[in-house]
């Protein structure tokens, strides 16, 4: 796993979130996203949790280099969305809830919004269910 080095431009398209806004009129805003953070990317999307533990072990050069990389284009990413004129900003990252456990869930002291869908007045009764679920399904 290493990332070959590329050249990448990254630039801000302010016309694109205008033109949709003026689109959407009072209807809502769009929703404007930037992809996960390195770590997030390396283990969600390229290798897996346990994999990228095997290779951080194996390999740390290699992860090194590739994480390197990552948050080389992701401070790039980062300063286009701090200067948008978007009122927010979705960093795509989330829990996994295998990667946590159940037991995080069970105390009602995750204090991070675990999805959309979960309201923040709804956590306290939402975490013990989204715990039983994590159990019922097992590990993946």
């Amino acid at each position: 796993m290493k990332l070959r080095e590329r050249r990448t431009h990254f630039a801000r398209h302010d016309h694109q979130y205008f033109r949709d806004c003026a689109e959407l009129g009072d209807n809502g805003i769009p929703k404007t996203e930037i992809e996960r953070t390195p770590w997030q990317q390396l283990w969600i999307e390229w290798v897996g949790l346990k994999p990228l533990a095997y290779h951080l072990t194996d390999w740390p050069e290699h992860v090194e280099h590739t994480l390197d990389q990552l948050e080389r284009r992701a401070r790039q990413t980062f300063e286009i969305a701090r200067r948008s004129p978007a009122p927010f900003i979705v960093i795509v990252d989330n829990i996994t809830a295998s990667a946590i456990g159940p037991a995080r869930f069970r105390t009602g002291r995750l204090q991070i919004q675990i999805s959309e869908n979960v309201p923040l007045d709804r956590w306290r009764i939402s975490l013990p269910v989204i715990a039983e679920a994590i159990e019922a399904f097992g590990k993946p």
